[in-house]
């Protein structure tokens, strides 16, 4: 008897595709999820799951009525997203509940929160560059920096986005806001 193996997917959408597909070609069976119902990655995906990729406990949920319908011979295997912001969180919330390969659940919201990434890599040792946290409610700043200086989000949904070099005091109020509204 063959054993099928299963990958959850988190996310399904355009850049998911090619994870998908790479995924099938190595002969694994795909249970995809993503909030949007017509997500690309839900075409070649054996199994999806309509829910934010934010939103571990109802993916685990799905996943557990989706494993009743597995026969002996299909094992959960892994967990698959390409994303480095939240869904790292609920990759490793869905790997720890199934008891499957991953990151630790503490170590993904220091991995997503850069601020207690630096805040951890301090503790222990590692350099990081100086930085601040910036209230976004006031923007309540230091009078003086060392230009140019980079902002970008603590926690951005959407990776790489957000951020912007700074070289002067007129940019830096701007660059606070699109730094917020990502």
């Amino acid at each position: 008897m063959k054993i099928q193996h299963f990958l959850v997917c988190l996310g399904a959408g355009v850049s998911q595709v090619s994870l998908i597909q790479t995924a099938k070609s190595f002969g694994y069976n795909v249970i995809a999820t993503d909030q949007d119902e017509n997500a690309p990655g839900f075409e070649f995906s054996d199994y999806k799951i309509i829910e934010s990729t934010h939103d571990f406990n109802s993916i685990i949920k799905s996943i557990i009525a989706i494993k009743e319908n597995f026969g002996p011979s299909e094992l959960l295997t892994g967990i698959l997203t390409r994303s480095s912001g939240p869904p790292v969180i609920s990759a490793a919330h869905i790997s720890n509940y199934f008891n499957l390969p991953g990151v630790p659940v503490l170590s993904a919201a220091a991995i997503v929160n850069k601020d207690l990434l630096r805040k951890k890599s301090s503790q222990l040792g590692i350099i990081t560059p100086d930085y601040q946290l910036i209230n976004t409610d006031n923007f309540n700043i230091r009078p003086h920096y060392d230009y140019p200086v980079v902002v970008k989000p603590a926690l951005s949904m959407v990776g790489k986005s957000g951020i912007s070099v700074v070289r002067d005091k007129q940019q830096l109020v701007k660059a606070l806001e699109y730094a917020k509204n990502n």
